[in-house]
């Protein structure tokens, strides 16, 4: 059971969870207003066309963000650490659709953060 369910501001793992919705806010604002570099930036080189796609993406990076961002102004931990694993579980997903349509160095940086979330996530609970 968690000995803590709130998060604490003079913890360090609260400021983690900050930055990492920041890192969210980035990466989805990346996303929606450059999208052929964001996406090249993985591995994958996508059309003007094409673009729709991965602003998409950065749409739901931008949600992500603020749900992070609700959960700790709400001094929740508990569904922070949810959110980190379904981003988790996104990035996981991410890194198949890259290896298939890229290669493994597409898929490689979405499977990176995908072990260092679910870390994040354990480490927020504990």
């Amino acid at each position: 059971m968690l000995s803590h369910t709130n998060l604490l501001w003079d913890a360090p793992r609260t400021w983690v969870c900050v930055l990492l919705s920041l890192l969210f806010l980035i990466m989805g604002a990346r996303a929606c207003l450059a999208p052929l570099g964001f996406s090249r930036f993985f591995g994958i080189a996508v059309s003007e066309g094409d673009a729709v796609y991965v602003r998409v993406a950065g749409a739901r990076d931008i949600a992500m963000s603020a749900m992070g961002a609700a959960f700790i102004l709400m001094d929740l931990r508990l569904p922070f650490a949810i959110l980190i694993f379904a981003s988790a579980i996104v990035a996981a997903l991410d890194g198949f659709i890259g290896w298939v349509n890229g290669g493994p160095g597409a898929g490689a940086k979405h499977v990176f953060g995908a072990v260092l979330l679910s870390v994040l996530g354990f480490w927020t609970l504990h």
